[in-house]
């Protein structure tokens, strides 16, 4: 009895797909020559959220700065008991804006004092960076705003 070759389906074969390229540097063939074949380049999304990133932790700074400037001492979350006294209207933003440069402050002067609370770290600077996102995402927005009724 001879043996009966084994027959493949190619309806049922599966086509695996390759590597996703979310969040990964893809690779640009500008037509080079040599070991680097092409550039590294990051997704446009990417870099818009680096960029927004960055705004916002530079205006938390600022803020932080300018009020520290005007009244000689740094600002903190202690400001929302005292907000009662003086004017919310004020309060509340100035904190909603220098929130993540607070946190991350104090969690290096926390970093300084204690040992480990290496968790508790990652916590307050993941807190601190989602924060900066959605400040600098706002501060974005108003920059638009102001250049679209401006023109």
């Amino acid at each position: 009895m001879a043996a009966r070759a084994a027959r493949i389906n190619l309806a049922l074969t599966i086509f695996w797909r390759g590597a996703g390229t979310f969040g990964k540097y893809r690779r640009l063939n500008m037509g080079r020559v040599g070991p680097w074949p092409g550039i590294l380049v990051m997704a446009p999304e990417a870099i818009k959220s680096l960029l927004t990133l960055c705004l916002g932790f530079g205006f938390a700074g600022l803020l932080a700065s300018v009020y520290q400037l005007l009244t000689t001492r740094p600002p903190s979350f202690a400001l929302l008991r005292t907000s009662a006294q003086g004017s919310p209207f004020v309060t509340i933003p100035l904190l909603m804006f220098t929130a993540p440069f607070i946190i991350m402050r104090n969690t290096l002067r926390a970093a300084h004092v204690e040992e480990g609370g290496f968790g508790f770290a990652m916590l307050a600077t993941m807190v601190a960076g989602f924060w900066s996102l959605l400040s600098g995402t706002l501060v974005t927005r108003m920059i638009v705003v102001v250049n679209y009724f401006m023109a």
